[in-house]
């Protein structure tokens, strides 16, 4: 940790340095006129810039625009469970597993996914078991499913929304 702060310190003073050096040009830019702007010379300089751009109105919301861009799942509802690139998907027992298991995705630590999975903190589905939705858990992140078919029949299990479509 003490490698990360001293870092983050270095880009901290590096930034600091780089917003006083925009200061001090400014200063010294412009430090040579130290009388104030005339009326014609504002004129001039306001003629110069560049128009505003009209102020847009927000759109009326329509039905269109309102629906989700991922369908939310009801508690109850029969979902399968859906990976477009990978042949099995990874499912945690508990919420705080899930969590273990993103730091360790994060750390690209093999190692500890592959304890988690040896501990049964978490397993594999295929793609197109049935599972049904039990709750909805963080922000809509997770869904914790019941297995309702093949070899984990039964298990409860953690997997992201984006890892389930409605069942057929």
């Amino acid at each position: 940790m003490g490698k990360v702060r001293k870092a983050f310190n270095v880009v901290l003073a590096l930034a600091i340095v780089g917003v006083l050096g925009f200061v001090l040009i400014g200063v010294i830019a412009n430090s040579g006129s130290s009388r104030p702007m005339s009326d014609k010379e504002l004129r001039e300089a306001a003629a110069k810039a560049p128009p505003e751009p009209p102020k847009r109105e927000a759109a009326a919301p329509t039905p269109e625009t309102d629906k989700p861009k991922e369908k939310l799942f009801d508690t109850g509802d029969e979902v399968v469970i859906y990976h477009p690139d990978s042949k099995r998907v990874m499912l945690a027992a508990s919420k705080e597993a899930w969590s273990k298991y993103e730091d360790a995705l994060r750390a690209k630590d093999e190692i500890g996914v592959a304890g988690m999975v040896a501990e049964g903190k978490l397993f594999t589905l295929g793609p197109g078991t049935k599972c049904k939705v039990l709750d909805l858990h963080g922000w809509a992140a997770l869904y914790e499913v019941r297995v309702y078919e093949g070899g984990r029949i039964g298990r409860v299990g953690f997997v992201p929304t984006n890892r389930v479509r409605k069942a057929d």
